[in-house]
This record gives C-alpha cells, sequence and structure tokens, in this order.
C-alpha cells in the first residue's frame, strides 16, 4: 500500500512541476498568470487530498486486492494527465482556451474522480463508516459530471482551473460535514 501511496505523491508532484513550469512559460507574470499558477497548484491539492483522506492507507478487501491494485494504474494515468493539462492551461492565463487543453483538464479530473470513487467501493474502512463514504463517494461522481460539463464552455485558464479546485474539494467538504455530524451525534449520545 505504501509503494502505490508514494507513485501517487510522485505523480502528483507532476501537477504541481506543470503548475510550475506553466509559470514560467508565460511572458509577462502578472496576477492572472500568478492566479493560475496557484490554482493549478490547488488542483494538486485537491487531487492529494481526496487520495490520501479517502483511500491511502486503508486495506482493500481481500477479495478486491487485484481491482484496488488495477484501479491505480487509471488514477496515475489521469494526474499525470492532469499535470499536463494544468501546464498547458496555466501557460495561458488571459485570453481564449483552446478546447483541447481544456479538455485534456477536464477529463483528466473526470477520470481521476471516478476512480477514487470506484477506488473507496474496495475499502474495508467503507463498511466502517458507510455515510461518509457513500456521500463522499456521490459527490465525487458529481463532480465528475460536472468537471464533464466545464469541457463544454468556453471558459479561459482561471474560471476553468477554478471550477477543478471547487470540485476536487467538494467531497472532502461532504465528508467532513458527515463526519462532524457524525461526531456530534457520538457526543450527544454520550452526555445522555
Amino acid at each position: 500500500m505504501e509503494r502505490l501511496d508514494l507513485f501517487v505523491i510522485i505523480v502528483l508532484g507532476e501537477v504541481i512541476v506543470g503548475s510550475v513550469t506553466g509559470m514560467a512559460e508565460v511572458e509577462v507574470l502578472d496576477l492572472d498568470a500568478a492566479a493560475a499558477g496557484m490554482l493549478g497548484v490547488l488542483v494538486a491539492i485537491g487531487l492529494w487530498w481526496i487520495y490520501f483522506d479517502l483511500v491511502s492507507l486503508r486495506e482493500p478487501i481481500s477479495r478486491y486486492r487485484q481491482l484496488w491494485l488495477n484501479l491505480h494504474f487509471p488514477l496515475v494515468v489521469a494526474i499525470t494527465a492532469g499535470g499536463a493539462g494544468v501546464l498547458n492551461t496555466v501557460e495561458r492565463p488571459s485570453g481564449d482556451l483552446p478546447d483541447e487543453v481544456r479538455w485534456l483538464l477536464v477529463g483528466a479530473m473526470f477520470v481521476a474522480l471516478v476512480t477514487v470513487a470506484l477506488l473507496t467501493h474496495t475499502l474495508e474502512a467503507r463498511a466502517r463508516v458507510p455515510e461518509i463514504y457513500l456521500r463522499a463517494e456521490l459527490t465525487m461522481y458529481g463532480s465528475a459530471v460536472l468537471a464533464l460539463a466545464v469541457g463544454f464552455t468556453g471558459w479561459d485558464a482561471n474560471p476553468t482551473l477554478s471550477a477543478m479546485v471547487l470540485l476536487l474539494l467538494a467531497p472532502i467538504v461532504v465528508a467532513l460535514y458527515v463526519l462532524k455530524q457524525r461526531l456530534a451525534a457520538a457526543r450527544g449520545k454520550n452526555l445522555a
């Protein structure tokens, strides 16, 4: 498990490298370019957060171990493609964002979100806290569909990156909300 986690960290580093390299390619580093670079880093943080809060260091159910292992391949490919999408998006902080660049980014985020949602189905931890995982999974599937919808827009770099950041953070916000409710209910039982 820890080797796959390390591999995911290395690949997530490519998203950050893509953001930094994209900023280096910009001729004039103005506010739009700096914002695009920061949003690119936030995309990497969003990907990191959903994987490491929901999947990392959690044992797969023994009968799903092979599926769990194989699902990591499309995840790391999607994260790598996301790094290329971030690079190409950050390079164009103002002006029109070509459709192929937008589709590379949103397609990679779609695959990453769906893959993490599928990975959560293979985990033993899902049986212990099903309400957290169920809501996070539903939010990831919804975010994935909305990420594809962004591909049909004509948005520039910063609105596209902002949408990806919000869609990546939504599953974590939902999971934290459910966890907070669960802890409050447990405290209420202990007080009664």
